[in-house]
């Protein structure tokens, strides 16, 4: 009837506008995508460790020891601040490094670990924000609309959805590339496990 048509049609309409945003954001993910692998060729330089000829250079120069003790210092006035943090999480989560290398050996080894945890951390989202680039399925669109996480305002209780799920991996990443610094700033972002609102 009239009803049934007027449904479709609003249906139609909504679809449509959707469409055309998944389309748009799309067009800028991938166009940043192939910005950043152009910048970053593909991760190979990240993944390298570009900062080991760095650390080579000084210990030829025979101030190894010394880089060491000046960034155990730095690092352990930045402890100083998260250990006097109000936010418990932020002072658990940006804890300290310091101990953990007393040579340049153990430094480069410290270093390399944290930039493979950043590079899997970004490519998990990219894989992630790929995984979105589809028409949902039935099954996707009920999971969105009753996520116990983005639309918890709403009382909803169901399993997270999908855009919830890319959402941590992004969180994870943007944590891991700026742990020592982004408690310092206050932010309306969302962080790193909390929950989304339904607007």
């Amino acid at each position: 009837g009239e009803l049934e048509r007027e449904a479709r049609e609003l249906r139609d309409a909504y679809i449509a506008e959707c469409n055309a945003r998944v389309a748009y954001f799309e067009d800028r993910f991938r166009t940043a995508e192939r910005e950043a692998r152009e910048t970053m060729g593909g991760g190979r330089e990240l993944q390298a460790g570009w900062f080991l000829a760095g650390l080579e250079l000084m210990e030829a120069a025979g101030r190894g020891a010394e880089l060491v003790q000046r960034l155990e210092t730095k690092l352990s006035e930045n402890d100083k601040y998260y250990r006097t943090s109000k936010n418990k999480r932020d002072s658990q989560a940006l804890g300290s490094i310091a101990g953990k290398f007393r040579t340049i050996g153990g430094l480069r080894l410290v270093l390399t670990r944290a930039l493979e945890e950043i590079v899997k951390s970004r490519d998990d989202v990219l894989k992630g924000v790929k995984g979105l680039l589809h028409d949902p399925t039935d099954e996707e669109v009920e999971r969105c609309g009753n996520c116990g996480d983005c639309k918890a305002n709403l009382f909803k209780k169901g399993e997270t959805c999908m855009h919830c799920k890319v959402q941590m991996q992004i969180d994870l990443y943007k944590n891991r590339l700026y742990r020592h610094t982004a408690a310092r700033e206050k932010s309306s972002a969302r962080g790193e496990g909390q929950k989304a609102r339904a607007y």
